[in-house]
């Protein structure tokens, strides 16, 4: 993986999903107090999903942590979950958003290539895309992606 890059705003460059894996994305983004607590609580949230059963995320991570911003006030998440997994643990799931207050997460169900409703999956992708791809002033900005075997 090569070093990311940030633009003069502070937001990740190339304006895209950039795929990074835990080592890089503690290595770039956990470098104060502040944010060494967030990334903890993120790596408590994975724990927690994992022991309910979920083996595969796909996280998408926005907003101020996901910048050269010294003391965001939170992580902004998308989990991408198989649709089964999903369904088992819809109410576990719901719990989990709530018990993390340094973590605005959002879960989102991923149908299979062949299942008739992977258009909704689709949908779901290219509409968080849109929506964490731009701040509040719409300028552009880059989009962390991890996957997470579990």
């Amino acid at each position: 993986m090569s070093i990311l890059d940030f633009d003069d705003n502070g937001y990740l460059v190339p304006y895209d999903i950039i795929e990074v894996d835990w080592t890089h994305l503690e290595e770039f983004f956990v470098f104060s107090m502040k944010r060494a607590d967030i990334f903890i609580e993120f790596k408590k949230l994975v724990a927690e999903i994992s022991a309910i059963g979920v083996r595969h995320l796909e996280v998408w991570i926005d907003g101020s942590f996901a910048s050269t911003k010294t003391n965001p006030n939170d992580m902004d998440l998308i989990c991408f979950l198989e649709g089964a997994d999903y369904q088992r643990h819809e109410v576990n799931l719901a719990v989990l958003r709530q018990n993390f207050p340094l973590l605005d997460v959002y879960f989102v169900k991923v149908y299979p290539h062949d299942d008739p409703n992977y258009f909704l999956t689709n949908f779901d992708k290219l509409d968080w895309q849109f929506f964490f791809s731009r701040d509040r002033q719409n300028r552009k900005k880059g989009i962390l992606k991890i996957s997470i075997e579990l």
